[in-house]
């Protein structure tokens, strides 16, 4: 029984950490975007 719930509190970290990284990639992307438009509206 012990182990059962270890392995479930395993799984949810990791679902946790998918999610954490998920809305990390997000994070990072939105400033390189924001840059790509600032490039894009000086050009034209």
């Amino acid at each position: 029984m012990a182990t059962e719930t270890n392995n479930m509190r395993a799984e949810s970290n990791v679902v946790m950490l998918t999610i954490y990284q998920d809305k990390m990639d997000i994070a990072y992307s939105i400033p390189t975007v924001l840059s790509h438009f600032v490039q894009l509206s000086r050009i034209s």
